[in-house]
């Protein structure tokens, strides 16, 4: 038995062969069910005579697009790419494109040079697949391909007249499976069909989870949830995505370690640097004169953004005079933040941002220090309270004049993001601010407008 984990990260395949191998494509190609693959396919032919084959191949399948690589081309999904009779393939950026360089392997075009080229760019996202043929032209590239973390199929020998271009890679053992054509296409259909039951039953599941769990996740891109089920599932031993769903939706703390993969818990103290220098100027231009500050920081994951805030506001003589909410949906998340502990080697990465933002050099000041870890003083713990909210299904809390969210709606689609910042304009004071992910932009519904248009630093009402 092998199981479509095998080809979880798959989203390119290239097949090359030689002698013999026209059928062996036909065969692979017509049982590809419909799907957001990408195939290049490198044949050696004859450059003496006008190639056919993407006449051929075309009449094979209806769920992909045939295309001979006679100019550069823009590399689309449910495409097909076929290498040229008298060019090599290579793929530069997103464009794949002809090359006139000498022959390789004595071949032009070159099943080396195709996987060579294609691995560089794709990485673990590349299948190549060696199908009949003489000579050794692909075996030089199998390394190549698996250093980069792609997988290598080999056909079985037994299944060709032309064994020779299969013998040289074998030999070579930089390969993860030998088989038949027919094993081959099973493996990658099952993969496909399991990425397809996903898809196809994914708004049914969202809804279990929320009946059984009262999380809500059925107003998120789906094309992130996809992956972080992807994700879970691929690094778990489930045999079937329908045994999965079950275990999820009837064993709690399989549940809770799926939750903990969907909510994205990717912060340091002080990312992105610019952000923090900008918000101190805005801090110290508009909130010098306040005498009681709230500020929530929401989706705040393991506690490095509010205490991040803190700091930020301790500097300016501020932190006495504030308060920060600290919430997220998380309950592990919020237990990790309340204890404020962290590593010795995050420290060092914590101290290095800082030192971008402030010239103070009082950074270690803040945290009792230990031989592996340290940990924030009570005098800004004492200042932030984390507890549970979660932005899909809960409601305003305060009234603030501060809020951070940032890399959180990226993952909710059109109309859940506007509740969300229909919830935070309801929560923000008149000339209050907001603080958004690099990637997000406030509706311009609101009145609101970018104080750090490039920091995503807004300012609510007139300037």
């Amino acid at each position: 038995y092998i199981s479509e984990h095998l080809l979880a990260n798959i989203n390119y395949i290239a097949v090359g062969g030689s002698a013999g191998s026209l059928k062996k494509i036909i065969n692979f190609i017509k049982y590809l069910p419909p799907s957001k693959l990408t195939i290049f396919i490198i044949i050696h032919q004859k450059n003496d005579t006008q190639s056919y084959l993407k006449e051929i191949l075309q009449k094979y399948t209806i769920h992909y697009k045939v295309i001979d690589v006679t100019q550069p081309l823009q590399i689309e999904p449910s495409t097909i790419y076929l290498a040229p009779s008298s060019k090599h393939i290579i793929v530069e950026d997103n464009t794949i494109q002809p090359n006139d360089d000498e022959k390789y392997n004595f071949s032009k075009p070159s099943i080396s040079v195709a996987f060579k080229s294609l691995s560089s760019k794709y990485k673990e996202q590349l299948l190549a697949i060696l199908v009949c043929g003489y000579g050794m032209d692909g075996s030089d590239s199998l390394e190549i391909v698996k250093n980069n973390g792609g997988i290598v199929f080999i056909e079985q020998p037994f299944e060709c007249d032309a064994t020779a271009m299969l013998e040289n890679a074998i030999n070579t053992k930089k390969f993860d499976k030998i088989l038949s054509l027919n094993d081959m296409s099973k493996l990658i259909y099952d993969k496909l069909k399991y990425e397809n039951d996903i898809e196809i039953s994914l708004d049914d599941f969202l809804e279990q989870i929320y009946l059984t769990y009262r999380y809500d996740y059925r107003n998120y891109h789906k094309s992130h949830i996809i992956r972080r089920i992807n994700y879970f599932y691929n690094k778990s031993d489930f045999t079937t995505y329908k045994e999965f769903q079950q275990k999820v939706l009837t064993n709690k703390s399989i549940f809770e370690n799926l939750f903990l993969d969907l909510s994205v818990n990717v912060t340091t103290f002080f990312r992105d640097s610019d952000v923090y220098k900008q918000l101190k100027k805005e801090l110290q231009k508009r909130f010098v004169d306040q005498q009681h500050i709230k500020i929530w920081c929401a989706g705040c994951s393991s506690g490095e953004e509010p205490y991040s805030v803190a700091i930020l506001l301790d500097e300016l003589g501020l932190l006495d005079r504030s308060i920060i909410y600290a919430t997220d949906i998380n309950d592990t998340m919020i237990q990790f933040a309340k204890n404020g502990i962290y590593s010795k080697q995050h420290y060092q990465l914590f101290l290095k941002n800082y030192d971008e933002i402030s010239d103070k050099n009082i950074f270690d000041q803040y945290f009792d220090h230990y031989d592996n870890f340290v940990v924030i003083k009570d005098r800004l713990k004492n200042k932030i309270i984390f507890f549970k909210h979660n932005l899909v299904t809960d409601d305003r809390i305060d009234e603030f004049q501060l809020i951070f969210c940032r890399n959180v709606i990226i993952y909710f689609n059109k109309n859940l993001t506007s509740k969300v910042f229909d919830i935070f304009d309801r929560s923000l004071e008149q000339n209050g601010i907001l603080v958004l992910g690099e990637s997000e932009n406030f509706d311009q519904l609101y009145n609101y407008h970018p104080i750090g248009k490039k920091q995503k630093i807004y300012l609510k009402g007139s300037q």
